[in-house]
Parts: C-alpha cells; structure tokens; sequence
C-alpha cells in the first residue's frame, strides 16, 4: 500500500509540472504577442536599393521582373515598411476574425512553413507565387544542397532535400521561432493567381488534375451537361471554374491548395511577416532577401540572369510534363502539345502570333527535345517584356470577361481578404474598366480539333446542342475515326 505521505509528494511535483508548462506557455504568448508588431525591416541591411512600386491593379496579372534602379535604402525601407504597415492595419483587431484565419487545419498550414534554425529564418510557401522557384532557392541557403543555382535543382525537387517545416514542431517551439526569427512570404494579385491556377492545372495537359478536379467540376458545373461530359475533365472552362472556386468556399468542400485565399494559407494575422514579397516584382524582392541573409555572390547573379534563367527553365519543365504524362492524357498527344503551345502564349514566354510547327503527322513522332527546341526558337518572336505582359493581360482580360458579373460579386468578395490584407486593388469597377480599355483580345485561328464524344447521327443541329455555351461551332466536318467528332471551333476557354 503507498504510503499517504508518497501521494502527496506525487501530486505536488505532477502540479508543478503543469503550472511550470502554464508559465511558459503564457511567457510564449507574451513574447509572441509583444514583438509580432515590431517592424524588422528597419533592422535589415541597406545593401540593396529600389525605389517605390506602385500598387498592383486588377488588370495587372504577373511577372514585373524588371530590376529596379538603385535610388536610396530609405526608399527600400519605405517599400517593405508599408507593404508590412498595410498588413497590420488589415490584421488590426481581426486575429481571431474566422474570415481573416481561413478554414486549413492546423497540419495542412504547418507544411507551408519551411525554417532554417541555423540563420533563424521563416518562409511561408504558397503555391502559385513562386515556391517552386523559392524551394529550391532555400535547398541552397540552407545548406540542404551544393548547388549555386537554384534553376540547377529540378522543379521536381522542389519539396527535397530535407527541409524543415513546421509539421512536427511543438506548439510553444513554433511561436518562440515566430517571435524571434525573421520571416517572410510572397504575395500576389489575387485573380492573377487564380487565373494562373486554371491556367496550370486544368487548361494545360494535366491529368492528374483532369481527373482528380476537372471531372468534379464538369459534374457539378457545367450547365446542359451530356453523358460522357465528366469521362476526361480535359475541357473545363474558366467560368465553370470560377462557379467551382465560389462554391467549394461556401460549403468547404472540394479544396485544392493551388486555389485557396493567400490567408488561409499562411495566416499573415497571426504570422506578422517581416517581409512581403510580391510575385510581381519577384527578382527585387529576392534580391534583397537573399542579400539580407549575407549570400552576396547568390544574390548578384541572380540579379543578373533570374529573368532569363527563369524562362528556360519553365520551357524545360512544362515540356517535361507534357511528354511524362504522353500516354496518360484522354486527348491525342498532337492536341496536347497544342494546349501547351497555347499555355506558352498565355504565359507571354512565346507569341501570340508564333504558330504551332508541327503537323500531326510531325506531332507523332516528336522527341522532348524537339519540342523544347521548337519553344526555344519561338521566344525570339517576342519583341520585348511589355510585348509579353501584353500577351499575358489579354489572356486574362478575355478569361474574367467570360464570367457573369454575378459570380464576379461573389469572387471578388472570396478574394477581398487577400486584397486587404496585401494592398491589392481588386474592385470590380477598376477591373471592368481595364476589361473595356483592352481593345486587342489575345487572337488565336480557329483549328481543327477531335471531341471524345459518341453520336450516332450527326448533323449541325444535334453537333451544336453537345457543345458548352461557351464554344461557338464554326463548321461541322465529319464524324471521324474512333468515334471522335471533328469540329472547327473557336474559344478562349479552349484555344485548340
């Protein structure tokens, strides 16, 4: 039998134990709670300088890699200052807002952290702002990997080379790190985002994502549906998107990463970063990050060549998919390497005016590196960087003109955390306005495509009764082989 006296020497120490924990935990809250407000860019070196930016629009989608001028470091200071000023006074009074926290679990958005504890830093990645590219870049200045270039890693290696995140980290540890390491995180226009995520993963030959979220999406969305529809989920359209995106917020249900608000992500409310990024200005911001951090050398050349680098380095990877995924696709693989054709066009790494080189009798028998080539040799026919956000803006212009303005409300107002939080313009007023200025839709010929569609007796009434509102039937051909339909149509959404 144990002794009275033993028992009570137990419940002693195991109190102890639990109000020594209490103490600690309410001095992490404390400490947390008292530096998050600091502002550390003023702490940060001076090395790098670039004067003011002005504010993103709701017509400007992406890719301002233009490095900047040197002015001032008052001017640098100035920059971040505000971008970080902007989120604390959205953030102010709101940390606890549901509206302001997002519905991730706590897992999904302890993954997005990645920490270097030996330099006592933070980033938070999101998917379609640049992670791929940072991933790797953090692979290098952590020490992970011994490469000098982060374009010598391959894209699919973004998630190796052992780094840290937050996944199994102790509580009172991640709020010790969030208060005393400097973090950072990379924004951008919320709709470009959006637009980039379509563009991506359902637009282009993904069949992954066909599978796993276009099927979904053509189901549930997709007005005047026909048997078959849903089999592939090749031919999602931008606005049956939009209505997947509005409803998947609503009912929190169907998520995808790649699609989800900037704040459900990364919790700037709670995580007041020290630095922001924009995706939009992304070879600055890097710039001074990876000065600040003291890898001068990585910086300089970076500088120097992330522009270029970063274009043959997108050609390499997107290529790659293409041919990994040639006898997955529910599409021929000549109209797949046309859809990655035109996802260059709308990216403005190519022309809008460069016409697809092969045939598809050439298509059949095409090497990645061929392809590549071809890509390669099309880049030349940009004439310059505005040719090519030229490119990029009409895409997306004639991409958010194809939806009702009611679901625009409705978007708009998922996004409007985003848009405060970061300092983005996204009224609709100013982006209609800039819709009605674009008097130069991005053009692309109508060509022959195959639909996967079974019809016994064809004639243009029933062909047209089978095609989305969207698509406009130009001329029916013939009922081709393998019960495919051939047809000659023209659309944004399908661009084939």
């Amino acid at each position: 039998m144990v002794h009275p006296r033993r028992i009570c020497r137990y419940v002693l120490c195991i109190s102890c134990v639990i109000g020594l924990s209490v103490i600690l935990r309410n001095a992490h809250m404390y400490l947390y709670e008292s530096c998050r407000h600091e502002d550390y860019t003023t702490n940060l070196p001076n090395d790098v300088v670039r004067p003011e930016v002005r504010q993103s629009s709701a017509l400007e989608p992406n890719y301002d890699q233009t490095v900047r001028s040197p002015d001032s470091h008052m001017q640098l200071n100035k920059l971040y200052a505000k971008r970080r000023k902007t989120m604390l006074d959205a953030c102010a009074g709101r940390d606890f807002d549901p509206a302001f926290r997002g519905n991730s679990s706590q897992n999904s958005i302890k993954d997005h952290f990645i920490v270097d504890r030996k330099h006592r830093i933070i980033y938070c990645a999101m998917e379609k702002v640049g992670s791929t590219f940072w991933r790797r870049l953090w692979q290098i200045l952590a020490g992970l990997r011994s490469a000098h270039n982060p374009y010598d890693i391959p894209a699919g290696n973004a998630l190796g080379g052992g780094q840290e995140t937050f996944k199994n980290v102790f509580f009172d540890e991640i709020h010790t790190m969030i208060s005393t390491y400097r973090s950072f995180i990379f924004t951008r226009h919320p709709f470009s985002r959006l637009f980039s995520g379509y563009v991506d993963k359902l637009f282009s030959p993904n069949p992954v994502f066909w599978k796993s979220l276009g099927t979904y999406i053509v189901s549930n969305f997709r007005e005047g549906k026909k048997t078959g529809d849903n089999i592939c989920g090749y031919d999602v359209t931008f606005r049956e998107f939009v209505k997947y995106i509005i409803h998947s917020k609503l009912h929190n249900e169907h998520r995808d990463g790649h699609f989800l608000p900037m704040h459900d992500h990364c919790r700037p409310c709670q995580v007041t970063y020290d630095i922001i990024g924009r995706m939009e200005t992304i070879v600055d911001d890097t710039v001074y990050i990876v000065k600040s951090l003291g890898f001068d050398v990585i910086a300089n050349t970076l500088n120097k060549t992330m522009r270029a680098s970063s274009v043959s380095d997108t050609i390499k990877d997107q290529v790659d998919i293409l041919f990994r995924y040639k006898n997955k696709v529910c599409i021929s693989f000549y109209i797949a390497q046309k859809l990655m054709w035109r996802k260059f066009q709308i990216r403005g790494v190519i022309s809008k005016h460069s016409k697809f080189p092969f045939t598809r009798e050439q298509a059949g028998n095409i090497t990645e590196p061929e392809y590549v080539v071809a890509v390669t040799n099309a880049v030349s026919d940009i004439r310059d960087q505005a040719h090519a956000e030229q490119y990029r803006q009409e895409a997306y212009a004639e991409a958010f003109s194809s939806v009702d303005r009611e679901d625009m409300t409705k978007l708009a107002q998922i996004l409007q955390v985003d848009c405060e939080i970061f300092g983005y313009d996204c009224s609709l007023t100013s982006l209609y306005h800039k819709l009605e200025k674009s008097q130069n839709p991005i053009s692309f010929n109508c060509e022959w495509i195959s639909i996967p569609i079974q019809i016994p007796k064809l004639t243009e009434k029933t062909c047209l009764k089978w095609f989305p509102d969207t698509w406009s039937l130009i001329q029916l051909l013939t009922y081709g082989k393998q019960g495919l339909l051939e047809a000659k149509v023209c659309s944004y959404t399908q661009m084939l």
